[in-house]
């Protein structure tokens, strides 16, 4: 079926892991120009050397809410935080984001990345860390 079949199945599986309702890739994200897209992670599948950017759609270009724009830019400020192990800056953009929650499964992806910088702080990743979340088990 090839790689391309193989790493949506691989993203439509873990649409769980996210409470989103769908994930696309990076190439798709760069290939739709009408729509608006939020990245949600940085991840590795087993298997795979290289790591992908998964995002989710937001809606049609003007179609979509300030409200959701403004989280957008600010979820994606904690993202370069967070790959810069900068973890005081993050968890402070986690807790704006959690006051501006415009989805209920947002608040979801907030803890989730919570935990993880709990673990990078009790276990810190080094140096040379990509900010790359490896899935085991997909």
């Amino acid at each position: 079926m090839g790689d391309a079949v193989n790493l949506a199945s691989r993203r439509e599986s873990i649409t769980k892991q996210y409470r989103a309702d769908m994930i696309v890739g990076e190439k798709t994200g760069n290939a739709v120009s009408d729509v608006v897209f939020c990245e949600l992670d940085l991840v590795r599948f087993k298997g795979k050397d290289t790591a992908v950017g998964i995002l989710e759609p937001l809606g049609f270009q003007g179609q979509v809410e300030q409200t959701k724009l403004d989280e957008a830019e600010l979820y994606a400020e904690f993202l370069r935080f967070y790959r810069a192990q900068a973890w005081d800056q993050a968890e402070l953009a986690l807790l704006n984001l959690q006051k501006m929650v415009t989805e209920n499964y947002h608040t979801y992806l907030y803890e989730m990345y919570f935990k993880r910088i709990a673990h990078k702080r009790q276990s810190p990743p080094g140096k040379d860390w990509d900010g790359v979340w490896t899935f085991d088990t997909e």
